[in-house]
């Protein structure tokens, strides 16, 4: 591979961006903990509820195919920042044991991306949902089908690393299928039918792609609609900067945001 990316064990690709160790790296991830703190604290004085969503690392969920020892530092981060944010009174809703248990029967990254696939996004909505489910937060209810729609040809943003061209047929990496899922909302319970939404989803590319469809499960493992001001390529904290400035929030506050937050973000400078 070129710069940029790791080939793991057949044909399974990595980013490097996940294994970096950034100047600062500690005190990082302490800043990272001390901006939930804060987005925890102004939504909580608003009655809004933050459910933090840590994505962790394809390379910590996918190590056996990694095919290289990640460094300490790596393997510790995830576990840091949840003691970290633990110590500060804020819970971290961690996806570790959702895409753990899923990838039992099907891939939760795609082997070519840097992102999870659609089995794993809708194992993840699944587990938020039940963490909504033990609060006492009232949600407009909503009717919503997800359908399963055809099987396509898929080539991940990892690619671009090993340009195999005309030989990939021979050499790899092989070629992927990604399943499509649309879901629509029939009915949402508001006062004179007038649309309720209650839910605000803020983060990433693994939240704004609908490759992944994350939103779309979301809204039916919550059984609510919601508004996605999730960005792609600006990371999890310009998002949240950016919905804390937005009207939608000024104005017509939700009740619950999630914002999901890939763990090898977490001890970048946010200011670099």
């Amino acid at each position: 591979a070129q710069e940029g990316a790791i080939v793991g064990k057949d044909g399974w690709l990595f980013t490097t961006e996940e294994l970096e160790q950034t100047a600062g790296f500690e005190n990082n991830i302490a800043t990272t903990a001390e901006r939930i703190v804060q987005v925890d604290a102004a939504m909580a004085a608003r009655g809004i509820k933050l459910v933090p969503l840590l994505v962790p690392d394809k390379a910590e969920i996918y190590a056996d195919m990694l095919g290289m020892r990640r460094p300490d530092q790596i393997t510790e981060r995830r576990e840091l920042l949840l003691r970290i944010q633990s110590d500060r009174g804020v819970h971290v809703l961690d996806a570790t044991r959702a895409l753990r248990d899923a990838m039992q029967t099907q891939d939760v990254f795609m082997q070519s991306d840097t992102h999870w696939s659609p089995h794993g996004s809708q194992a993840v909505a699944n587990e938020i949902a039940q963490a909504v489910a033990r609060t006492d937060i009232q949600l407009t209810p909503a009717t919503l089908t997800t359908h399963q729609e055809d099987s396509v040809a898929f080539d991940g943003d990892l690619l671009r690393f090993v340009p195999t061209g005309a030989l990939r047929p021979l050499i790899g990496p092989k070629q992927e299928k990604i399943t499509r899922f649309t879901t629509n909302i029939e009915t949402n319970g508001g006062l004179f039918d007038d649309p309720t939404v209650d839910v605000a989803l803020v983060g990433t590319s693994f939240s704004a792609r609908a490759e992944w469809h994350f939103a779309g499960f979301l809204k039916q493992a919550l059984g609510a609609d919601l508004i996605n001001f999730a960005q792609e390529g600006q990371g999890p904290f310009a998002p949240m900067t950016a919905f804390l400035k937005s009207d939608a929030y000024k104005n017509k506050p939700p009740k619950l945001v999630i914002w999901e937050i890939p763990v090898r973000y977490t001890s970048k400078d946010m200011n670099p």
